[in-house]
């Protein structure tokens, strides 16, 4: 069985993860999240951070994480756990072990060998944390944030 590595490295991932986990700039994510204004069709985010506008959409996004969207990805062998995909793709703090139609729809697509867009379920679960209310979803992707907050050159603090 290949390890979660192998299915990481396999979507090009796996710079995102390799390095022992950064600082979290807390402040900064949670004022990213506060008040951020939600493109129309969920198209991105905007938000202003310590006076720096930062304007995502999913290519932006692709181009800090430096991964390749579908139409510009080569496909592989890989298969993510459901772990991985509830708690780390579209991380949530309730109903962890229900699988969502969104949750079999990623595993599907990665069973059949399909690139991910990961920078559009990235913004798409920014858009639910904000817009739901039943929902708990916790504050996501804090880490992922860092490669962000150092393209758009947000002073931070340790």
């Amino acid at each position: 069985m290949s390890t979660l590595f192998d299915f990481v490295s396999l979507q090009s991932w796996d710079h995102l993860f390799e390095v022992p986990a950064p600082y979290l700039h807390e402040p900064e994510v949670c004022d990213f999240y506060y008040k951020m204004d939600l493109l129309s069709d969920g198209e991105g985010v905007r938000k202003t951070v310590k006076r720096v506008k930062i304007s995502l959409n999913e290519e932006i996004l692709g181009i800090i994480l430096g991964v390749c969207l579908p139409k510009k990805f080569l496909k592989g062998e890989y298969k993510l756990m459901f772990e991985f995909i509830n708690k780390v793709l579209v991380p949530r703090i309730e109903m962890r072990i229900v699988a969502s139609a969104a949750d079999l729809f990623l595993m599907e697509k990665l069973d059949e060998l399909e690139a991910i867009n990961l920078p559009a379920i990235i913004l798409e679960h920014m858009h639910r944390v904000m817009t739901w209310k039943t929902a708990k979803h916790g504050i996501p992707y804090g880490y992922l944030l860092n490669h962000m907050f150092k393209h758009f050159e947000v002073p931070l603090e340790r």
